[in-house]
């Protein structure tokens, strides 16, 4: 056990034999990039390759975030990933999880590409030149452009309900013993101080607890997150989470500036971007008093600016400048053109038997009509859905033939 000098703060830390104990040390711990950069190696520790967050160990990390980078080198690839926290991280690419992309050193290539979101499992590591890293065990392509609203749900909510709460572990329980009792007879000996069994059934109902408590959480708070967390980008996630949970199909700037949520969110941002500008100005007296009270048109153009991201990125279509009305890119338009060009598709090849997605984006793209900047993400998130539509109706329609 590490001496009381050796740590940096007056939190409990308990010896390794209890580490199986914490809701973190045998999980996948889904952190922002940013924290990881805030996790503390402490001398004493060294053998359990744990990083700690307060007092929670912590070794198998998940992240999720889009590649901005690839680089491929002779015997392994290196992915850097953004995930909106302020911080990127390298992804160490080798081995099986190499094949799982199809990483070919030889020529350069792999299946991961920049703008792709992607989820990855690992565990941190320095490089040669002593900058963290994540060492891959495992990598998903995220097709689904809104995994990352929940994903960053599900960070928020660990950060608050766990993370940020001292792991508190009641040494003289009886079930703790006797757990102790039956670790070191499994593994050969009452001396061993790693523990290898399973967390029991109590704490695995309360993290099931927990991911449904994550679901059915309706509102995302940018005031939550840290002053650098308080970007363009998270501010897009913020809308995009509130038309879909609202369900919004058409909407106005005027119907978005009335939801209490955004505006909460338009502030920190807007907060923010008048600090950047403080900072670099030097009417410092004018842009402190800007800071206690942001003004309608501040947030006006704050709101504007993130719709039109939102346009450029295809995830929304802007219908009348005008008026300030857009639409959500979904099924209700996207899918009603999708079916036309397919239809064309068709009747211009007589042999094809189907279209790809890959087509299917190309040709969206290509028909203009404000689609031009849709992902091949979201065109293939319609795709599913319309599949699984016509597979609920052709079910519909033999229970209905079924005498």
């Amino acid at each position: 056990m590490p001496n009381d000098s050796t740590l940096l703060s007056n939190y409990e830390y308990y010896e390794p034999l209890y580490f199986a104990f914490s809701p973190t040390y045998k999980s996948w711990v889904k952190l922002f990039i940013h924290d990881c950069y805030n996790l503390r190696s402490l001398e004493g520790f060294e053998g359990t390759r744990a990083r700690f967050w307060k007092n929670h160990p912590i070794r198998w990390i998940q992240l999720v975030g889009i590649v901005i980078g690839v680089n491929i080198r002779a015997a392994f690839a290196e992915l850097e990933i953004d995930d909106g926290s302020g911080s990127n991280i390298n992804v160490n690419v080798r081995g099986e999880v190499g094949d799982s992309i199809n990483l070919d050193t030889e020529r350069n290539q792999c299946s991961v590409d920049v703008g792709q979101l992607i989820r990855v499992k690992g565990t941190l590591a320095t490089d040669h030149k002593l900058e963290l890293q994540l060492v891959a065990d495992k990598i998903d392509i995220i097709r689904d452009p809104l995994f990352e609203l929940s994903a960053w749900k599900e960070r928020v909510h660990l950060r608050e309900t766990v993370l940020d709460v001292p792991w508190h572990c009641d040494i003289d329980s009886p079930s703790r013993t006797l757990g102790e009792r039956h670790e070191r007879a499994a593994i050969g000996g009452a001396t061993s101080r790693v523990v290898h069994g399973r967390r029991n059934n109590l704490q695995l109902a309360e993290h099931a607890k927990m991911k449904e408590d994550v679901k059915r959480q309706a509102v995302m708070d940018l005031h939550l997150l840290p002053d650098h967390q308080h970007t363009q980008r998270n501010l897009k996630l913020v809308f995009l989470h509130y038309l879909q949970n609202n369900g919004l199909k058409n909407f106005t700037i005027a119907q978005l500036r009335t939801a209490k949520e955004l505006e909460r969110a338009v502030i920190c941002v807007t907060q923010k971007r008048l600090r950047t500008y403080r900072d670099t100005s030097e009417m410092h007296s004018r842009y402190d008093a800007d800071l206690q009270r942001v003004s309608s048109s501040q947030k006006y153009r704050t709101i504007n600016a993130c719709l039109a991201e939102l346009v450029r990125d295809g995830s929304i279509l802007s219908m009348d400048i005008e008026q300030g009305t857009y639409s959500v890119v979904g099924v209700w338009n996207l899918g009603l053109r999708m079916q036309e060009l397919m239809q064309e598709m068709f009747a211009a090849d007589s042999h094809k038997i189907e279209v790809t997605t890959r087509e299917m984006w190309q040709a969206v793209r290509a028909s203009g009509r404000g689609f031009e900047s849709v992902s091949k993400q979201i065109v293939q998130k319609v795709l599913s859905e319309m599949q699984a539509d016509s597979q609920t109706d052709t079910a519909a329609q033999k229970e209905d033939y079924n005498p």
